[in-house]
């Protein structure tokens, strides 16, 4: 991936900077938040979508392990987490929610085994389309459906609207179709994001109203039950 929003958080800052220090070596290009303490890791989650998290799982109250409960039970779309420790004791604890733990002191090769894990994670997880000339990615989780405008589609996520220059067509060619289905020729809906359906439209969680049409009505439900049945 062009981009990956990266967190560090260790309370002793020569093993906060070996981490990042590693995260630069795998990717030049990315630039890590970094926090001395899981409080402050857990305040900035907040205001910012963190995709990746590598978190020292033993700190002064609380601990990186309470503080990573808490992200993931919060967030819709939370990050993936890598413990860092001392010690395999929290292994099993960790079970669902840690992504990956990684032994101190970090060997290189474990640090990329697990990156580049998380990276082919990100990419299943995420949707990435051309903005502002560059390369832009969103969790597809953060995806409540795609409107067009003849060759313009606005994406509407979470905290924001994307619009680019795309059809339907095109993007529906990326989207996994297992999620992603079209009960309208000018819609794509995240059916993740489904709360109710009537006979003719469908309200959201974000409380958008998508219409039905009566020609893909079938293949909606046909769409949406698989779904549910998944």
């Amino acid at each position: 991936m062009s981009t990956i929003n990266i967190a560090v958080c260790d309370d002793e800052a020569d093993e906060r900077e070996e981490i990042l220090q590693l995260i630069k070596r795998y990717h030049s290009g990315w630039t890590p938040a970094q926090f001395s303490s899981a409080k402050d890791l857990l305040h900035a989650t907040e205001k910012v979508e963190f995709d990746l998290i590598l978190l020292d799982i033993e700190m002064a109250p609380p601990t990186g392990f309470e503080v990573a409960k808490q992200i993931v039970g919060k967030q819709q779309s939370h990050p993936l987490i890598i413990f860092i420790t001392k010690s395999n004791a929290y292994t099993i604890k960790g079970y669902g929610i840690a992504f990956r733990y990684l032994v101190k002191p970090v060997i290189w090769d474990d640090f990329v085994l697990a990156m580049d894990a998380a990276v082919d994670e990100l990419k299943a997880n995420h949707f990435s389309f051309e903005y502002n000339n560059g390369m832009f990615s969103v969790p597809l989780q953060s995806i409540y459906y795609i409107e067009s405008f003849a060759h313009i589609a606005a994406i509407h996520t979470t905290n924001e609207e994307f619009r680019i220059r795309a059809t339907l067509s095109d993007l529906k060619q990326n989207l996994p179709l297992s999620r992603f289905t079209a009960p309208h020729k000018s819609y794509l809906v995240n059916m993740a994001h489904i709360n109710t359906v009537s006979t003719d439209e469908i309200v959201l969680t974000s409380g958008d109203r998508i219409p039905i049409s009566r020609r893909r009505r079938q293949e909606f439900n046909s769409d949406f039950c698989r779904f549910l049945g998944r």
